[in-house]
């Protein structure tokens, strides 16, 4: 009877043919070009059998980039409102120095905690109005223990009636545990009137306008 060369101890079947040029599993590996130790040391560390060869380095670099949660909200606080207000008070000077915490008028404020003084807080804010004449509306922020605005937005009038969605983005190392207080301020740079989410005709929209200032943590 022909022996089967397809069967383990049979006649060997050429790798020119489809095989492995050997009936015993190490000889045909290495006929077939297998990986030097190394390499498959590499390939089964990173746990991706027969797929590149990673270096114990390029490994280290994978795991910590995968580390879980880095860039996830935490919290989140916000603080939003409907109301009017129309005022021509707290003039801001439109002049090359931050605007100081006592400029402006304090319109929305949030308290946070941060868990982990290394995470990030980030700080958005957005402010509709109207201002009248040509005042330009400027808005800033800033928390508890600041003298001056950690950023600050603008939109500028012209003419007599100027409609404006104002926002200031802001983030920073949280430094600490402790408890933080953001605040948003606004005003004219002259002493035109602002009246915030309403205009000089009153309500807008069905008084679905609102301005809002909101707070994260996000994990780093």
């Amino acid at each position: 009877m022909p022996v089967n060369p397809h069967v383990k101890g049979g006649a060997d079947v050429p790798v020119a043919d489809g095989g492995t040029g050997a009936s015993v599993a190490a000889t045909g590996l290495s006929n077939l070009g297998g990986l030097d130790a190394v390499s498959h040391a590499a390939v089964s560390h990173a746990g991706i059998p027969g797929v590149g060869d990673l270096t114990s380095a390029a490994h280290s670099v994978l795991d910590h980039s995968s580390t879980p949660g880095v860039g996830i909200v935490l919290q989140r606080v916000r603080a939003t409102s409907s109301a009017t207000v129309a005022t021509s008070a707290g003039q801001i000077p439109w002049d090359a120095t931050p605007p100081l915490i006592g400029e402006g008028n304090t319109f929305l404020s949030v308290p946070i905690t941060p868990t982990n003084a290394l995470n990030k807080i980030r700080v958005r804010a957005r402010l509709q109005a109207t201002t009248d004449g040509a005042s330009h509306c400027v808005i800033f922020v800033y928390k508890n223990g600041d003298s001056q605005a950690r950023r600050v937005g603008v939109e500028g009038s012209h003419g007599t009636e100027k409609y404006c969605t104002v926002m200031a983005d802001f983030e920073m190392v949280a430094g600490s545990t402790a408890a933080q207080t953001w605040y948003m301020r606004f005003g004219p740079t002259l002493g035109d009137t602002i009246r915030v989410n309403s205009s000089s005709f009153g309500t807008l929209l069905g008084g679905l306008l609102s301005s809002w200032l909101e707070v994260e943590e996000i994990r780093v």
